[in-house]
């Protein structure tokens, strides 16, 4: 049986019949055998789980193995100086996950190297218009003027029509 004799009594719980021993629990399988296997199927439910990993502690043995790449019993350095209360087996395991190898190669990283992942430009500025005419060009940050391409010019695919030099490259 796969639920603990302690927290049953010798009474069957559907006709309240009462037994001398624990025995009588045949009597329950026998004569009420759905409400039996549903108790001993909700019973086997209520097993605890095992306790995942802290992500705290992921990113604490992630960042001691960045620093110590290529060092020798990188896990049992990491049982001694970083989680002591963590068999080495259970420190072998979470090694072996991606996850953790993406924090690890996350960590290793400069910290150039990883704000140069999202790079941030300024906003552009839009070039404003006049009624009277075409667009007057705005200057940038970088105080070159931003020029906007109008629809007869060569980068839209039509031949230049002036004799000014036009880079291409």
């Amino acid at each position: 049986m796969a639920a603990n004799n302690v927290d049953r009594s010798p009474t069957c719980p559907t006709c309240l019949r009462t037994f001398s021993s624990y025995r009588g629990r045949a009597h329950e399988r026998s004569q009420h055998p759905l409400s039996y296997h549903d108790t001993e199927v909700a019973a086997l439910r209520t097993e605890v789980k095992k306790a995942r990993r802290d992500p705290e502690e992921l990113a604490m043995m992630a960042n001691f193995e960045a620093k110590n790449f290529g060092a020798r019993n990188i896990n049992t350095r990491i049982k001694t100086e970083v989680l002591p209360h963590r068999s080495i087996e259970g420190i072998k395991g979470a090694r072996r996950a991606e996850t953790y190898k993406a924090l690890v190669r996350q960590a290793a990283l400069p910290q150039s190297a990883a704000s140069m992942l999202a790079p941030r430009s300024p906003p552009l500025p839009v070039p404003s218009t006049t009624s009277e005419g075409p667009p007057v060009p705005n200057e940038t940050p970088f105080g070159s003027p931003i020029i906007p391409i109008s629809p007869g010019s060569a980068a839209s695919g039509s031949p230049a029509t002036s004799s000014s030099h036009e880079f291409r490259g």
